[in-house]
């Protein structure tokens, strides 16, 4: 299901730790050109990094499950939540 408007960041400026990135990563704004398997950075805004790999998500880019490297456990990522999500995948891709 897709929401009726554009689900749209309004930060358009990376976070301090954006630097740090591995080559080829840019900030993902829009969760629904993800897939499982894609390897993604999460930036929250009390400037927590967890890097891991998609497991799963809605269709929408509502919602996102995540892996955790060296984590046991996925955890549920909400889009409403502000989120700052790094991936190496472009839009169309």
């Amino acid at each position: 299901m897709r929401f009726a408007h554009a689900m749209k960041r309004t930060t358009p400026a990376p976070s301090a730790g954006a630097k740090k990135l591995p080559a080829g990563f840019h900030r993902t704004p829009d969760w629904s050109i993800l897939r499982p398997g894609d390897r993604i950075i999460i930036r929250s805004s009390d400037d927590v990094t967890v890097a891991g790999q998609v497991d799963a998500l809605t269709s929408d880019g509502s919602l996102m499950w995540v892996v955790p490297d060296g984590g046991p456990a996925r955890k549920m990522y909400y889009f409403i939540d502000n989120e700052e999500i790094w991936s190496a995948r472009q839009p169309g891709s």
